[in-house]
């Protein structure tokens, strides 16, 4: 990572996510027919950033607005997604969610002891990197493991994301989050999920140490349309796209 680059930009971001939008034509794993001529022509992009990741991690306590700069945080978006994320209009576009919780729906309800629970449903075809389907539980499991006193380094954000008291999986592909207070926006805190099935027994043997666990940084599994490949620390990070992505692989082969 050398510093005289340019910082890669978010607009650079927005385009690696909406060329994995949209399912590729021709490509890896892509039925092809026999009039359909030579196969595609592999592309790789070459990006810069001034300032290293520290980790995939999307909350990391005590490290705050320093953790983004130089472009840092970029590459976590390619990798690994939440319930929603906000477009350059200042809309929510919606991500892993299959729709917005809405009181006309039933799934955002406001208590008369002046709570909320705001009920979420997701996409049943978005995967792990490692094949394994997204599911509620790995929501709960996420709230589970910032809200931990006891697990170190992993934080839950703050705001109003530190109103939320509970997640609850009520279903294979729901879950409810139980707000002690009034706000807005529903999604504060990113609600990034954590592959339970990846990280439950590490975290159940050392949470003092769970936060130094290499899945935050070189064995990095997400939900995003790219792989980590290798992180070379002080060097360079290698992707390639996730043929699992449930908007179809991106067009673009894979990234450095």
């Amino acid at each position: 990572m050398q510093r005289r680059h340019a910082g890669l930009s978010v607009a650079m971001i927005g385009f690696l996510i909406a060329s994995a939008c949209a399912p590729a034509q021709t490509g890896l794993g892509t039925a092809v027919g026999p009039d359909a001529g030579p196969p595609p022509v592999k592309k790789t992009l070459t990006i810069a950033i001034q300032r290293e990741p520290t980790s995939f991690d999307t909350v990391i306590t005590g490290e705050g607005a320093s953790s983004a700069a130089g472009g840092a945080s970029n590459p976590g978006a390619m990798v690994h997604e939440g319930l929603t994320r906000v477009t350059h209009t200042g809309e929510r576009d919606l991500q892993l969610a299959a729709e917005l919780p809405a009181d006309t729906r039933g799934t955002w309800v406001i208590n008369a002891d002046g709570s909320m629970d705001v009920t979420w449903k997701i996409r049943s075809d978005a995967r792990w990197h490692d094949g394994a389907p997204v599911t509620s539980a790995d929501f709960e499991f996420a709230f589970r493991v910032r809200n931990d006193p006891e697990s170190a380094r992993l934080g839950t954000g703050s705001g109003a994301a530190r109103l939320i008291t509970s997640v609850t999986a009520t279903g294979p592909y729901t879950f409810v989050t139980h707000w002690s207070g009034i706000n807005i926006d529903v999604e504060a805190g990113g609600f990034n999920p954590l592959p339970k099935h990846l990280l439950e027994s590490a975290y159940v043997a050392n949470k003092a140490t769970f936060g130094d666990n290499r899945y935050f940084t070189t064995e990095f599994v997400g939900a995003g349309p790219f792989k980590l490949m290798r992180w070379e620390p002080g060097s360079h990070l290698e992707f390639e796209r996730f043929e699992g992505y449930y908007r179809g692989p991106a067009k673009i082969s894979s990234v450095t």
